[in-house]
């Protein structure tokens, strides 16, 4: 369980790394508010250290779906020392991710590749594969006061295809984040 020591830590760790977190607009907060959420609903699923640390970094390199623009201004060697490689490696994944392949072709559970899913060819494995969908449903949960009826829909039946990439607890906690009842309960639970 996260305690309030460690939001202050990662806090303070996400405004000398991001500047202006806590004034540029995401999902209709700011995108420390953004980060911080993101990093405690990855401890309710559960997450690994690792994870949530990468949760709270997830969109410092540009994504298909969200530009924050920095880039070029944090080189990448400066960031590894800051958060450590682990972290920095589901970042970059995260943010090399095709959207468009994630949500339309979910893999069986016997694929042992996942460099289909990147723009960049990598090989991806299996455990590297499972943060990332993790992070991604993290990230999608935090956003969820503002996703539309229908794609929360989209986003519950999606969670069933990537299932087995979750643990059970996961699983179960992500399908009632992303239930249409069930939403505001989940946030209310951090």
């Amino acid at each position: 369980m996260v305690v309030e020591k460690d939001i202050n830590l990662i806090t303070n760790l996400i405004q000398v790394i991001v500047v202006n977190a806590d004034v540029i607009e995401h999902s209709g907060k700011t995108v420390l508010d953004h980060l911080i959420g993101t990093y405690i609903i990855l401890d309710e699923l559960e997450a690994s250290e690792t994870l949530k640390l990468a949760g709270a970094f997830h969109n410092i390199y540009d994504t298909e779906k969200f530009k924050l623009g920095i880039k070029d201004s944090i080189k990448r060697n400066c960031f590894i020392d800051k958060i450590g490689i682990e972290p920095e490696n589901i970042i970059c994944l995260f943010s090399n991710l095709i959207w468009s392949n994630f949500m339309k072709s979910p893999p069986d559970k016997f694929r042992t590749n996942y460099d289909f899913y990147f723009k960049k060819y990598q090989e991806v494995g299996h455990f590297h594969f499972e943060q990332v969908v993790l992070l991604f449903f993290g990230n999608i949960i935090e956003q969820i006061d503002i996703i539309p009826y229908e794609k929360r829909k989209f986003f519950r039946s999606l969670s069933f295809k990537y299932q087995h990439f979750m643990t059970a607890v996961q699983s179960i906690k992500i399908k009632d984040a992303l239930s249409e009842n069930d939403c505001n309960n989940f946030k209310e639970l951090i």
